[in-house]
């Protein structure tokens, strides 16, 4: 059964004593008919307060960092990368984008020039395939542009490339990304690319 988020929390003793139980009542607990001092009371209702107030802290968090603010693939709020971009161009405000499903390109998705501060990331199962002549799958020619995770596949002609950054590109980071059967997995032009943790399947 889904819940919803209280209003209040469970604050006890935020101003008042607090004293730990002793080590022994730590392991065994409280004997029956035993009442321990209100000091200990508060400690105990008081952290459990204080640990739901953190754990609310850091679940509040997390989710604004996990936010998108928009998708890309089937269903999604944007067909493809290239529709996306358009958008962008049009006056979106747009900086972190879920790309959710595989795709057989069926043109260079290009991130133009224009484009600053843009982050990609790609679900597990994003695979991105060469679809016809497609080379390369994705071409990088903005600012501060951020591509994670994901699988580009197929790229195997003679001169293939699965992802290339123009050296327009400043800034920009290519992290966690696996490539299968590509003949060159990122081509790099651009100035002060970071790549990290990508993967050339074998």
């Amino acid at each position: 059964m889904p819940y919803s988020r209280p209003s209040n929390y469970p604050d006890f003793c935020t101003t008042g004593t607090r004293d730990a139980p002793t080590s022994g009542e730590i392991l065994s607990g409280y004997l029956p008919n035993q009442i321990p001092p209100c000091e200990e009371h508060n400690y105990l209702f008081g952290t459990t307060g204080d640990w739901v107030r953190w754990l609310d802290q850091q679940e509040q968090l997390n989710s604004s960092q996990l936010a998108f603010d928009a998708t890309v693939g089937t269903g999604g709020t944007y067909p493809d990368i290239n529709s996306l971009v358009a958008a962008i161009t049009g006056g979106a405000q747009i900086n972190r984008v879920l790309v959710t499903t595989l795709q057989t390109l069926a043109a260079t998705q290009l991130i133009t020039s224009g484009i600053t501060d843009l982050e990609l990331v790609f679900k597990p199962q994003a695979f991105y395939s060469k679809g016809g002549a497609v080379t390369p799958g994705l071409s990088i020619a903005g600012q501060r542009i951020t591509i994670r995770g994901g699988r580009w596949m197929n790229f195997s002609g003679g001169s293939d490339v699965a992802i290339a950054v123009q050296s327009t590109a400043r800034n920009c980071r290519i992290a966690d990304v696996n490539f299968f059967t590509c003949t060159k997995a990122i081509n790099d032009a651009g100035v002060n690319t970071v790549i990290e943790g990508t993967i050339e399947e074998v």
